[in-house]
Protein backbone atom coordinates (compact mmCIF):
# COMPACT_ATOMS: atom_id res chain seq x y z
CA UNK A 1 0.00 0.00 0.00
CA UNK A 2 1.21 3.56 -0.82
CA UNK A 3 1.25 6.46 0.90
CA UNK A 4 0.22 9.81 -0.64
CA UNK A 5 2.54 12.38 -0.71
CA UNK A 6 1.47 15.57 1.46
CA UNK A 7 1.51 18.63 0.42
CA UNK A 8 0.53 22.12 1.97
CA UNK A 9 -0.03 25.85 0.52
CA UNK A 10 -1.02 29.03 2.32
CA UNK A 11 -3.00 31.34 0.27
CA UNK A 12 -2.44 35.06 2.31
CA UNK A 13 -5.25 37.24 0.89
CA UNK A 14 -6.09 41.14 1.95
CA UNK A 15 -9.76 42.75 1.41
CA UNK A 16 -8.86 46.50 0.18
CA UNK A 17 -11.06 49.60 1.44
CA UNK A 18 -13.22 49.36 -1.94
CA UNK A 19 -14.38 45.41 -0.93
CA UNK A 20 -11.53 43.68 -3.84
CA UNK A 21 -9.70 40.75 -2.45
CA UNK A 22 -6.03 40.89 -3.14
CA UNK A 23 -3.57 37.15 -2.89
CA UNK A 24 0.12 37.04 -2.46
CA UNK A 25 1.59 35.13 -4.73
CA UNK A 26 4.71 34.05 -6.23
CA UNK A 27 6.18 32.51 -9.28
CA UNK A 28 7.79 29.17 -8.89
CA UNK A 29 11.22 28.56 -9.51
CA UNK A 30 11.16 24.64 -9.50
CA UNK A 31 8.77 22.04 -10.58
CA UNK A 32 6.07 20.75 -10.11
CA UNK A 33 4.94 24.59 -10.73
CA UNK A 34 7.93 25.93 -12.37
CA UNK A 35 7.34 29.35 -14.38
CA UNK A 36 3.46 29.58 -12.71
CA UNK A 37 2.16 31.60 -10.43
CA UNK A 38 1.49 29.73 -6.96
CA UNK A 39 0.89 29.87 -3.49
CA UNK A 40 3.24 29.88 -0.81
CA UNK A 41 3.89 26.39 0.13
CA UNK A 42 5.90 23.59 1.42
CA UNK A 43 5.93 19.62 1.04
CA UNK A 44 5.18 17.80 4.38
CA UNK A 45 8.38 15.97 5.70
CA UNK A 46 7.56 11.74 4.54
CA UNK A 47 5.00 10.20 4.09
CA UNK A 48 1.39 8.87 6.10
CA UNK A 49 0.49 5.09 5.99
CA UNK A 50 -0.75 4.58 9.30
CA UNK A 51 -1.80 8.21 10.71
CA UNK A 52 -5.06 8.97 11.61
CA UNK A 53 -6.88 11.64 10.23
CA UNK A 54 -6.81 13.47 13.15
CA UNK A 55 -2.85 13.18 13.44
CA UNK A 56 -2.88 14.32 9.92
CA UNK A 57 -4.58 17.08 10.30
CA UNK A 58 -2.67 18.66 13.27
CA UNK A 59 0.76 17.73 11.60
CA UNK A 60 -0.37 19.92 8.94
CA UNK A 61 -1.81 22.75 11.12
CA UNK A 62 1.48 22.96 12.81
CA UNK A 63 3.21 23.19 9.49
CA UNK A 64 1.40 26.06 8.14
CA UNK A 65 1.62 27.68 11.35
CA UNK A 66 5.63 27.25 11.00
CA UNK A 67 5.57 28.55 7.36
CA UNK A 68 3.48 31.45 8.00
CA UNK A 69 5.37 32.49 11.13
CA UNK A 70 8.87 32.47 8.99
CA UNK A 71 7.61 33.96 5.51
CA UNK A 72 5.78 36.56 7.13
CA UNK A 73 8.46 37.21 10.43
CA UNK A 74 6.16 37.59 12.95
CA UNK A 75 4.09 34.97 15.62
CA UNK A 76 1.49 33.50 14.10
CA UNK A 77 -2.01 31.83 16.09
CA UNK A 78 -3.35 29.00 14.78
CA UNK A 79 -6.57 30.31 14.65
CA UNK A 80 -5.91 32.61 11.98
CA UNK A 81 -5.35 30.22 9.77
CA UNK A 82 -8.25 28.33 8.19
CA UNK A 83 -8.15 25.29 6.92
CA UNK A 84 -9.49 24.68 2.90
CA UNK A 85 -8.64 21.04 1.90
CA UNK A 86 -7.99 19.31 -1.43
CA UNK A 87 -6.95 15.91 -2.46
CA UNK A 88 -6.17 13.95 -5.28
CA UNK A 89 -5.10 10.57 -6.09
CA UNK A 90 -1.35 11.21 -5.24
CA UNK A 91 -1.35 13.81 -3.20
CA UNK A 92 -3.06 15.24 -0.06
CA UNK A 93 -3.14 19.18 -0.40
CA UNK A 94 -3.40 20.76 2.31
CA UNK A 95 -4.18 24.52 1.44
CA UNK A 96 -4.66 27.17 4.61
CA UNK A 97 -5.58 30.71 3.97
CA UNK A 98 -4.74 33.59 6.04
CA UNK A 99 -6.45 37.45 5.83
CA UNK A 100 -3.59 39.88 6.36
CA UNK A 101 -4.15 43.20 7.05
CA UNK A 102 -2.08 44.84 5.04
CA UNK A 103 -0.52 43.72 2.17
CA UNK A 104 3.06 42.74 3.26
CA UNK A 105 5.68 41.19 1.45
CA UNK A 106 7.27 37.87 2.67
CA UNK A 107 10.74 38.14 4.18
CA UNK A 108 12.34 35.60 2.07
CA UNK A 109 10.35 32.91 -0.86
CA UNK A 110 11.70 30.20 -3.08
CA UNK A 111 10.22 31.87 -5.91
CA UNK A 112 11.85 34.20 -9.23
CA UNK A 113 9.46 36.66 -7.65
CA UNK A 114 6.36 37.53 -5.70
CA UNK A 115 3.38 40.21 -5.63
CA UNK A 116 -0.33 41.43 -4.99
CA UNK A 117 -2.81 40.43 -7.07
CA UNK A 118 -6.29 41.24 -7.41
CA UNK A 119 -8.14 37.39 -7.70
CA UNK A 120 -10.12 39.01 -10.58
CA UNK A 121 -6.70 39.90 -12.41
CA UNK A 122 -5.12 37.14 -11.89
CA UNK A 123 -2.03 36.49 -14.69
CA UNK A 124 -2.34 33.99 -17.07
CA UNK A 125 -0.05 31.37 -16.03
CA UNK A 126 -0.87 30.32 -12.47
CA UNK A 127 -0.93 26.76 -10.52
CA UNK A 128 -3.57 24.42 -10.38
CA UNK A 129 -3.51 24.79 -6.56
CA UNK A 130 -3.54 28.18 -6.43
CA UNK A 131 -6.72 28.28 -9.23
CA UNK A 132 -8.19 25.80 -6.69
CA UNK A 133 -7.75 28.16 -3.75
CA UNK A 134 -9.26 31.25 -5.66
CA UNK A 135 -12.20 29.26 -6.58
CA UNK A 136 -13.00 28.36 -3.35
CA UNK A 137 -12.16 31.89 -2.14
CA UNK A 138 -14.83 32.82 -4.72
CA UNK A 139 -17.33 30.21 -3.73
CA UNK A 140 -17.23 30.92 -0.17
CA UNK A 141 -17.71 33.61 2.03
CA UNK A 142 -14.37 33.88 3.13
CA UNK A 143 -14.75 37.27 5.01
CA UNK A 144 -17.26 35.63 6.78
CA UNK A 145 -14.32 33.10 7.94
CA UNK A 146 -11.45 35.00 9.02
Amino acid sequence: MFGKKHTLGILFWHEDDQKNLWVLIGRAKEKPDEGKWTLFGSPQKGRCFSLGTKQIFLEQQNTAQVLAEELLGFAVRKNKLVRMGTNSLLYANSIYSMKLHAMLLPRHARFHMFMWSRIDMLPPTISPSLKKAVKAIEQADIREIS
